[in-house]
């Protein structure tokens, strides 16, 4: 299981593990699988050694209470060290790249070695209106957020894509042409 689709579980699960309405053993399970992911970071990295010297601080061990609930409190005392952690990480591997005009904001982010490219494009009167281009290395959805009532051609006059085929040759599109710029 990728590491996007454990944390996906716990932040799903958040609420319900902050509040302790989860029996056991699914808390533990979820820890688990945190656990797991982040036994995977890259052992020279510093977020590996946080990680190993948290682990080995402490008897980590997961009581039940008589109803089958954990005792304590599994988010606070479990989980969130751990995250804090693994968010770290996270924001570390996340490379971004900011282009500034007189009234409008770029911004690229990608996160991870194979992560999906996510471009924000919006105006930089501090409202939160953002287009929102997200791009995989295969395809592309522009996708403007309901709560901005915005749309794209506000805020992008125009679209170029550059595709790259496995011969090498360059073809650029618009709406408006496909031109083949070679190799």
């Amino acid at each position: 299981m990728s590491e996007i689709s454990i944390l996906r579980r716990i932040w799903q699960k958040e609420k319900a593990l902050k509040e302790n309405l989860l029996e056991m053993p699914e808390p533990k399970n979820l820890w688990d699988d945190l656990l797991k992911v982040l036994d995977k970071l890259p052992s020279e990295s510093i977020h590996f050694l946080r990680y190993k010297k948290l682990k080995k601080s402490k008897m980590w061990t997961w009581w039940t209470d008589s109803k089958g609930y954990s005792s304590g409190n599994p988010w606070k005392d479990m989980f969130e060290p751990f995250l804090v952690i693994f968010e770290q990480y996270q924001a570390e591997k996340t490379l971004k790249n900011r282009f500034e005009s007189e009234n409008l904001f770029i911004e690229s982010r990608i996160q991870g070695q194979d992560g999906d490219q996510h471009i924000l494009i919006g105006k930089k009167d501090a409202n939160g209106n953002k287009a929102h281009v997200i791009i995989d290395g295969k395809t592309a959805e522009i996708r403007i957020e309901d709560k901005d009532h915005q749309t794209p051609e506000e805020l992008v006059a125009k679209i170029e894509t550059m595709l790259i085929l496995p011969d090498g040759r360059r073809i650029r599109t618009t709406r408006e042409i496909i031109e083949d710029l070679g190799i």
